[in-house]
């Protein structure tokens, strides 16, 4: 074989192999797609099963007082129970997550999913969830995104999301608050994932040098 031949052969070769790994990659992809795809389908369901629809009528319906009862809710004797919370809080940050990776679209989460559940219980829920972060550190802060991000949807797109403090306006004859005012203009407004990285970096920057056993506080 002369040396053209050997050139052409090591040219199809080398093609092949090229092709042969970027069929490779693309299989890997579609697979994790179609994985990310039934992890987002499940979400779904679960996030409209009756357990959930149950927690969010209970979370609701929470007055402020409540929530040291939900944080000390591991204390003997203690009625309240956060585990159903925390839960779906757990899923609200998956569906977080997976919209910052773009496996869910913006509009799909905020509308079909989880938008106005997100953002009644970041409402009701908020200093619960300051109150865990400071016993934690790291804790839902996707769903805090998330929360933004259906805040600043509902806003752009001029769409109002009413609650009611005291139930149904029927019964208590009472108007109900606009959610977008209450949340967007309160010192409580979720952060944008650019704010709490910049946070974190500013907080990274304080505990440079600190020992170990007393770091500086993660979030507040």
């Amino acid at each position: 074989m002369n040396c053209s031949c050997w050139v052409i052969f090591e040219i199809i070769t080398t093609i092949a192999l090229i092709a042969g790994l970027g069929f490779a990659v693309w299989q890997i992809f579609m697979t994790k797609r179609g994985n990310n795809a039934r992890v987002a389908v499940e979400l779904f369901r679960e996030l409209r099963s009756p357990e959930s629809k149950n927690t969010l009528r209970f979370i609701y319906s929470l007055k402020p007082e409540d929530v040291t009862c939900l944080y000390n809710s591991t204390n003997p004797g203690n009625p309240y129970n956060n585990n159903e919370i925390d839960s779906l809080l757990d899923k609200f940050d998956m569906l977080g997550a997976l919209v910052d990776d773009k496996i869910v679209a913006d509009r799909l989460a905020v509308e079909a999913y989880a938008g106005t559940g997100a953002m009644r219980c970041w409402y009701k829920l908020y200093a619960y969830i300051i109150l865990e972060r400071r016993k934690r550190g790291f804790f839902v802060e996707n769903y805090e995104i998330f929360t933004r991000r259906a805040l600043d949807y509902f806003d752009n797109h001029h769409m109002k999301i009413f609650f009611y403090e005291g139930g149904s306006k029927n019964i208590t004859g009472e108007e109900p608050l606009n959610l977008i005012n209450e949340i967007g203009k309160s010192n409580f407004c979720p952060r944008t994932k650019r704010q709490i990285e910049k946070e974190r970096h500013q907080n990274n920057e304080r505990c440079f040098g600190c020992p170990l056993s007393k770091p500086v506080p993660y979030y507040y």
